[in-house]
């Protein structure tokens, strides 16, 4: 599993030979449960290897398998920093009001 931004299932692939690879990307809300995890799995990883992975990640938020790996980078743009900014501002404001 990997967690790494912008490298490809095929390179981690290439470089630790192994055929089961799932890439997740989060946001940084994950700690407050309001996290959107988006996982691609290549071909090779079985339906209980994909359902073990998405249990902690659905723990912490909404999660979703996508199709095309191509596709995590645009859920990321979507998802990533912008909402843990928000909710970062918003408890710094709580916190000095």
């Amino acid at each position: 599993m990997s967690m790494m931004a912008g490298i490809a299932a095929a390179r981690i692939a290439r470089h630790t030979g192994a055929a089961k690879v799932i890439r997740v990307m989060s946001s940084p809300v994950v700690a407050r449960g309001l996290a959107y995890s988006s996982r691609f799995a290549t071909d090779a990883v079985s339906q209980a290897e994909r359902a073990a992975v998405r249990k902690p990640f659905a723990a912490c938020g909404l999660t979703d398998e996508i199709a095309e790996e191509g596709q995590i980078d645009h859920f990321t743009a979507l998802t990533g920093p912008v909402p843990g900014f928000l909710v970062y501002f918003a408890d710094c404001t709580i916190g000095h009001a």
